[in-house]
């Protein structure tokens, strides 16, 4: 029979590998709801977002487009770092086109640094209209 000692210690490799295992690391997402883009209409940015760090973080991000009216629209989105200062200059991603129903990423052109807030900038590009309303999920 084991010892009570035995047995405590036991206990405690179980819980401790049981919470080690429901610890997930995750990233910030955003949701965006029926934003309008196209001819004559500002292009709109998503609300900020604070960009993830730590080496399991990748350089990219990432939009999901989950409704779009017209269906047959395809729109442009780059990810933006937010300025703290007008010195500063701006970690920007590379320019990604989105259809709907799609998820897809971007790359960052230079380092995007982690702890900062980004933004979303959703641009029409084409579609049997000239304008959408879009709906989806952005992770800077």
């Amino acid at each position: 029979m084991m010892s009570a000692k035995k047995r405590i210690i036991a206990l405690g490799l179980v819980l401790a590998s049981i919470a080690c295992s429901c610890m997930v690391a995750f990233a910030a997402t955003t949701s965006f709801d029926n934003y309008k883009v196209g001819a004559g209409l500002e292009d709109p940015y998503t609300k900020r977002t604070e960009k993830a760090g730590g080496q399991s973080y990748e350089n990219s991000f990432y939009v999901t487009i989950t409704g779009m009216s017209p269906s047959d629209t395809t729109l442009k989105t780059q990810s933006i770092m937010e300025l703290r200062s007008p010195d500063e200059s701006p970690t920007v991603s590379e320019v990604v086109q989105v259809e709907n129903g799609s998820k897809e990423s971007g790359s960052y052109t230079t380092p995007a640094e982690a702890g900062r807030y980004y933004k979303m900038k959703i641009s029409f590009f084409t579609g049997s209209s000239n304008q959408a309303t879009v709906s989806g999920r952005y992770t800077p």
